[in-house]
């Protein structure tokens, strides 16, 4: 892109908003170094806050089918020990009520991601590490999962479904139900994207060797994994 035309230090401590999201995803150590020298906290805590509920409210009827059609299939479960009437009541209630423990479900545990990656870098590794940085680093890294939300609110207006699968799940659909199930649904290559980024982040900004680094970045990839885990086990 013509206006990303990164010739000297100065120019990447001064790149715009744009500047970022661009270098993010296809030059990922320009952005990152970037927020090293001026780390971002808004767009960060906008997206990793927000994130899927921004799909949910522009697909809104799609999102309450979705939701009490996943409520549904969760409380008739023989195990779950519910009556016709609970469960009624509980799908009437659940689209908002998700809303709103997304939003805080999100919250804490990107707090907890990030603290405890502080921890692991700072206490275990002995490495370089800034709690405003990595709050900055990986909530621009979040950029890549947005793409697939627009992939998923583009294609509700055909398919009728809230999300796309482009997960490992597809091939074992058998599963479905099983933690196995869940584990697979929730991986998918735009996580995957968001992860690469996580782990230059972390080597940029911490300075330590790929091994230790690559440790780091699975423990906040496995976290995330299973945060959403029981959420995924029940997806088509």
């Amino acid at each position: 892109m013509a206006f990303f035309k990164i010739e000297t230090e100065e120019d990447i401590k001064n790149l715009n908003f744009f500047e970022r999201i661009y270098g993010i995803l296809f030059k990922p150590s320009v952005t990152i170094k970037n927020l090293m020298y001026q780390p971002k906290l808004v767009y960060p805590a906008v997206v990793k806050i927000g994130g899927i509920v921004f799909l949910y409210l522009l697909r809104y009827p799609v999102y309450v089918k979705h939701i009490r059609e996943l409520l549904k299939m969760r409380l008739s479960q023989p195990d779950a020990g519910f009556t016709p009437q609970e469960i009624e009541l509980a799908m009437k209630l659940a689209p908002k009520s998700v809303i709103t423990s997304t939003l805080i479900n999100n919250l804490l545990s990107w707090l907890f991601v990030v603290l405890a990656v502080y921890a692991i870098i700072k206490w275990v590794f002995r490495g370089r590490a800034d709690v405003s940085e990595l709050f900055s680093i990986t909530g621009y890294a979040y950029t890549p999962v947005l793409i697939y939300f627009l992939i998923c609110f583009i294609a509700s207006f055909f398919t009728g479904e809230l999300l796309v699968d482009m997960s490992p799940a597809l091939l074992f659909p058998s599963l479905k139900g099983t933690t196995t199930y869940g584990f697979l649904r929730s991986i998918d290559p735009f996580m995957i994207w968001q992860f690469v980024i996580v782990w230059i982040g972390i080597k940029m900004s911490s300075r330590m060797n790929n091994s230790d680094v690559t440790w780091v970045t699975v423990f906040a990839f496995l976290v995330t994994v299973f945060v959403n885990i029981d959420y995924y086990k029940l997806l088509d």
